[in-house]
């Protein structure tokens, strides 16, 4: 039996944009992407980039990057939960790269032969979240009777890393006696607790922001610190792109965009 082709190389042939030497100020607040061998396409060739939703704004951001340095490329955002991701792409979606909340969700790509196998390109860890005039402030409380506790279903990563802390925390039992909804993803779950329709929940840290100002308040998990949430990259093998799909990927890792995952709250690789 033959051996399995290797994956893309970014810059590997004339089309590539992917060759590429990021410049930054000392203070990292001026970018420039200075591309190489480059031979400009029309932005109708776009390049899809399916992630997890709790990445949208970092996402956006590097996205806004990447097309001011390389104005050939059109970068495409589809960001949903990684699970709806995975389902997506197994029933047939067109996308060039997968960026994954976690590694089950994408490794479901890679087993059935879609995507090259993946790279992490940032973390993060989890707090739990609580309504504004809640009186919870201690992770134990969740588990008291009577407190409305909401987190990601158990497929989403963000349910998964959850089910997990409170496990290390020896409050699995406990908290999911009190769980009145599973939600498809992890910023349901910050709007149902930031409206007052539930106490707490379990998030990703960076997620956090997106509350509107004083409407939940956090509680550090520091028992639960192992559990790590790890962000995944693979290009997919069907991609029409797969040099450019591959330097998105190499982009990801680049200083310039570990900045900005930095800034927003996000762990290193």
């Amino acid at each position: 039996m033959g051996t399995s082709p290797s994956p893309p190389r970014s810059g590997s042939g004339p089309r590539s944009w992917t060759r590429r030497a990021w410049l930054g100020s000392a203070g990292g607040a001026a970018l420039a992407l200075v591309v190489v061998g480059c031979r400009r396409r029309d932005r109708s060739g776009r390049l899809v980039v399916a992630a997890a939703m709790s990445l949208a704004e970092v996402m956006a951001r590097i996205e806004a990057m990447a097309e001011r340095g390389s104005p050939s490329v059109d970068v495409v955002l589809n960001l949903a939960g990684s699970q709806a991701l995975a389902a997506q792409l197994l029933g047939g979606a067109r996308a060039d790269v997968f960026v994954s909340a976690n590694a089950a969700q994408l490794q479901r790509v890679v087993d059935a032969g879609l995507a090259w196998p993946p790279q992490v390109i940032a973390s993060n860890r989890l707090v739990a979240i609580v309504a504004k005039g809640s009186g919870l402030a201690l992770p134990e409380e969740l588990g008291r009777a009577g407190v409305k506790v909401v987190l990601a279903a158990p497929e989403v990563p963000a349910g998964a890393y959850a089910r997990e802390a409170l496990g290390r925390m020896g409050l699995r039992e406990q908290v999911l006696g009190n769980l009145v909804s599973d939600e498809e993803n992890v910023g349901a779950v910050v709007q149902r607790v930031s409206l007052g329709e539930a106490d707490a929940g379990i998030v990703y840290a960076t997620d956090v922001r997106a509350a509107p100002p004083g409407s939940v308040a956090v509680i550090e998990l520091a028992e639960a610190e192992p559990v790590r949430a790890n962000y995944l990259a693979s290009p997919l093998r069907a991609s029409e792109r797969p040099e450019e799909a591959a330097g998105f990927i190499e982009m990801l890792l680049a200083p310039p965009a570990q900045a900005i995952f930095a800034e927003l709250g996000f762990g290193p690789p």
